[in-house]
């Protein structure tokens, strides 16, 4: 979980998880060129921005008391199979 720590924020973090999740996907063969697009583009504005505005909506919504989670767009189970 991407969270701050005593040291504060590193915007490295993010775009150091965010390149194990592409290289996983790669080595799986599930990595379209769409996502390879997507990836590039939020890689570059990380890289401009340092993720700022990522870090103001996870304190803001911290601040709310909730929090964000990332999970699979699609799941496969024994019911979805025909």
């Amino acid at each position: 979980m991407l969270e701050l720590d005593e040291d504060g924020y590193n915007p490295n973090i993010l775009r150091s998880a965010l390149e194990k999740v592409v290289e996983a996907r790669k080595q799986l063969g599930d990595y379209s060129l769409s996502a390879q697009q997507h990836h590039k583009k939020l890689d570059k504005i990380l890289a401009q921005t340092g993720g700022e505005e990522i870090l103001t909506l996870i304190e803001f919504l911290d601040a709310l008391g909730y929090r964000i989670a990332v999970v699979a767009s699609y799941e496969e189970t024994s019911d979805s199979k025909p």
